[in-house]
C-alpha cells in the first residue's frame, strides 16, 4: 500500500496531466474556430451547421446539372457519330 505522500504526488501526476490535455484540446479547438471563421465566416458551431447544409445543398443541385450537361453532350456527339 503506499503511503499518502506517493498518493499525494501520483494524483498531482494526473491533475498535471488532466490539465495539460485541457489546455491541448483548448488549443485544438481555438485553432478550428479559426479556420471555420477564415474559410467559410463561421464564428460558432450553429452557423457551421447551417453552413454545412447549404453547402451540401449546392453540392447536389450542382451534381444534378453536370448530370444534366453530360447526357446532352453524350446525345449531341452520339447523334453526330451516327450522321458521319
Amino acid at each position: 500500500m503506499s503511503n499518502p505522500v506517493q498518493r499525494f504526488n501520483q494524483m498531482k501526476q494526473q491533475v498535471e496531466e488532466l490539465q495539460r490535455r485541457i489546455h491541448q484540446a483548448e488549443g485544438s479547438q481555438s485553432q478550428i474556430m479559426s479556420r471555420l471563421e477564415e474559410e467559410f465566416g463561421c464564428s460558432t458551431l450553429k452557423a457551421a451547421k447551417t453552413e454545412i447544409t447549404r453547402l451540401r445543398k449546392q453540392e447536389s443541385l450542382l451534381a444534378k446539372e453536370f448530370e444534366a450537361a453530360e447526357e446532352d453532350f453524350e446525345k449531341e456527339w452520339t447523334e453526330e457519330d451516327e450522321n458521319d
